[in-house]
């Protein structure tokens, strides 16, 4: 679908964006965003988990998608995969301290409700099942 018919068809609707997780492959929605952009469609609201939630807090943030592809280009598996090792704890499976270091180093110190665009990043609690929403702190 040509980029202007789809902006026609969006008109006046608010978008949701929501990004999932999946690693290496949740690289594409660097590709996504970069399309929506060109097509001059407004994100209204980003929700994400895992990867998902890494690069669409960082694009809610207000930073380029141009520089969040460079620093996923630019930082190979040895010097990202500290900060996702699975260390079993009572928050889950990767700690949360070692995350928000790296987001940090991204974003710098900022608050989820303080970004441009509003943003939630999802999560299971392990032992529960039960989903987690994070649009707080």
């Amino acid at each position: 679908m040509r980029k202007k018919n789809i902006k026609k068809q969006i008109g006046d609707k608010k978008v949701g964006l929501v990004l999932g997780s999946g690693s290496a492959k949740g690289l594409s929605h660097i590709g996504v965003l970069k399309y929506l952009e060109e097509a001059e469609i407004k994100i209204d609201f980003i929700a994400g988990s895992s990867i998902g939630a890494m690069i669409g807090g960082a694009y809610a943030a207000g930073i380029n998608i141009n520089e969040i592809e460079d620093i996923a280009l630019k930082n190979d598996l040895a010097s990202s995969v500290k900060y996702f090792l699975p260390t079993i704890s009572k928050s889950g499976l990767i700690s949360g301290a070692k995350v928000k270091e790296f987001l940090k180093d991204i974003v710098g110190d900022i608050k989820i409700e303080n970004l441009k665009i509003p943003f939630t990043a999802t999560a299971t609690d392990i032992f529960t099942g039960q989903e987690i929403n994070f649009n707080k702190g």
